[in-house]
């Protein structure tokens, strides 16, 4: 999983750290699908004062995060204690209520549409108000310009082949053993749009 998607996810799990950080001291943060547990150990790192929680379906990413934060609290002991949910980021616990950040990495590109919709009236109730959420995403909008319009048309396209595969239980259940539990291909999503909604 690192090795396909690690080298993808690390720059926008920095950029998503600019961001966090004007909101992350002493904050209540939850990570959704926290995968091998990247962005987390940044937040565990940049943010010790703040209450953790990392969420994920797969019990396999679940164990490789903790893998990767108990490595990295050998190195730097004062880094925030992060708590840990096996569960589904679509019937979110009530006790998550009042987070003050939702940070998600390339999690909603590997949703449909309609669950994308869900997990954003998900993250909403969840967040206490004035909360923020920070995704990481690829994004499927694009400025209208000859190139620009065969771009959208290739994520179209990509976004076609994507669900077929996606729809494809031999391949859904290959990807469940190579990469605990996860489909590893993003596809470019229109997430403005989709917030507009």
């Amino acid at each position: 999983y690192d090795i396909l998607m690690g080298f993808w996810e690390r720059h926008s799990n920095h950029d998503m750290m600019r961001i966090i950080a004007k909101n992350g001291k002493q904050a209540k943060i939850l990570e959704l699908g926290v995968g091998s547990g990247h962005l987390l150990s940044l937040l565990a790192e940049k943010f010790p004062e703040s209450e953790i929680t990392g969420l994920d379906y797969s019990s396999g990413m679940i164990a490789a995060s903790k893998r990767l934060l108990e490595k990295q609290a050998a190195r730097n002991p004062n880094e925030a204690h992060v708590d840990f949910l096996h569960c589904d980021c679509f019937k979110l616990p009530k006790q998550l209520e009042g987070q003050d950040i939702i940070a998600s990495s390339f999690l909603f590109d590997i949703q449909s549409h309609e669950r994308i919709m869900a997990l954003l009236k998900e993250s909403s109730r969840i967040l206490k108000p004035g909360g923020h959420l920070v995704i990481a995403v690829l994004d499927g909008a694009v400025e209208s310009s000859p190139r620009n319009r065969a771009a959208k048309a290739f994520f179209n396209l990509a976004n076609s082949f994507y669900h077929v595969c996606y729809e494809s239980k031999t391949l859904r259940e290959i990807s469940h053993q190579l990469f605990n539990g996860y489909y590893t291909h993003c596809r470019p999503i229109d997430i403005a749009s989709c917030i507009k909604d």
